[in-house]
């Protein structure tokens, strides 16, 4: 998520959503994305994820200060705030990459998968499945609403 890097190839993930036997592939890269993003946000890992970022920025300060005092001619480079703002925009890269990912995919597998009035898309389903008969869609619903109570991302630095 922080690389910046597309999260999942998007050939392989159409892949995963077209082809039925690949479907709890694109079930499980979503679950992944979304565990991160949960992760990201609980309390404990913002408040660690912080204090190294602020170490980093710290001991980057330190560095141009003791190159300052030892090289007249040397001007302050400001490491600290460079670091500050790499990071911020690191963690808005892993935000809205996130983000996209999961609206652009459920959107997709919502679309592979169901018809216009949001029945199953399924024309090989069996009709004598009962409940089974719409599984994807059902645990596409599923996605959607643990998407939907994610609420914003808020950056831990």
């Amino acid at each position: 998520m922080w690389s910046g890097k597309q999260l999942v190839d998007d050939r392989l993930m159409k892949k995963f959503v077209d082809d039925n036997a690949n479907n709890n592939k694109a079930f499980k890269k979503m679950r992944d994305i979304i565990s991160a993003w949960k992760y990201h946000q609980d309390g404990t890992t913002k408040d660690i994820l912080k204090k190294q970022s602020d170490r980093v920025a710290a001991v980057l300060d330190r560095l141009d200060g003791e190159v300052a005092k030892k090289d007249k001619e040397y001007k302050k480079i400001d490491f600290k705030d460079s670091w500050n703002s790499f990071m911020q925009a690191r963690a808005e890269m892993a935000r809205a990459g996130a983000e996209k990912f999961l609206d652009d995919w459920l959107k997709y597998m919502n679309d592979a998968w169901t018809d216009e009035d949001g029945g199953s898309g399924d024309e090989n389903s069996d009709p004598n499945a009962g409940s089974n008969t719409n599984s994807k869609v059902s645990r596409l619903a599923k996605l959607k609403k643990e998407r939907d109570s994610m609420g914003t991302w808020s950056s831990p630095l």
